[in-house]
């Protein structure tokens, strides 16, 4: 949809997803884009209609059914991205070399996922005081970088990969799991993760990745100032 001028909007946009089985097909999507010459307003929204999938992690792209895949290295930077009812969002895996996706805004319900694979790179560009609302799966050698101030709620960030962060506020029901192989930008070790200041705030949880499950797996985690 291009648009220009506007002014008011009071109504709503949903894409509704595909069905199938065992899982839906990939979430419907909606392009919105200024149309004055020399403005870059873009916003995407991928909406899967709160069809729920049976494995939140993506295996590989030929047979991950129900994402929905950003194809195009001609897109790299949005204004805002939303990823709503428990749609899924990942990156071909031929866009590489590295591939950066940035975005001012990342909208969700805390049902949408992000998938973020080898050798590409998501800038969230949030304002610091911007709440985020979105599920992220970062896969070895794929990149997050976070702004410097970062807060969570609800939803669920996985980090096998490297990820840029410095200060983090771990709000209620968010869950940040560290991975034996990823590491912090500032550590650049694997099994090494560096913080500036982190805050883990009532309901909130700062732990390992799932897999990490007998005694003889170490983690590091080095954190100047550390707040309950």
């Amino acid at each position: 949809m291009f648009y220009k001028n506007l002014q008011h909007w009071f109504g709503s946009f949903q894409a509704f997803g595909g069905t199938g089985k065992p899982n839906p097909g990939g979430a419907g999507t909606i392009y919105l884009k200024d149309d004055i010459p020399h403005i870059k307003n873009t916003t995407l929204i991928i909406d899967n209609n709160n069809q729920a999938l049976t494995n939140n992690l993506l295996m590989n792209y030929s047979t991950a059914s129900s994402h929905s895949w950003l194809l195009s290295n001609d897109t790299p930077y949005w204004d805002i991205i939303h990823v709503t009812r428990q749609a899924h969002f990942a990156i071909h895996p031929n866009l590489t070399r590295p591939f950066h996706l940035k975005a001012y805004k990342f909208v969700s319900d805390k049902t949408g996922v992000l998938h973020i694979g080898n050798n590409q790179v998501v800038i969230v560009q949030h304002p610091d005081d911007l709440e985020f609302f979105l599920n992220i799966n970062v896969y070895e050698g794929g990149t997050l970088i976070l702004p410097k101030y970062f807060s969570c709620y609800g939803v669920q960030i996985n980090i096998w990969g490297r990820i840029g962060l410095k200060n983090i506020y771990v709000g209620q029901k968010c869950s940040l799991k560290f991975g034996l192989n990823g590491t912090s930008l500032s550590a650049n070790k694997n099994g090494v993760y560096s913080l500036e200041t982190l805050t883990i705030g009532a309901e909130g949880e700062v732990t390992v990745t799932d897999e990490l499950k007998n005694d003889q797996s170490r983690l590091n985690l080095e954190v100047s100032n550390f707040l309950l």
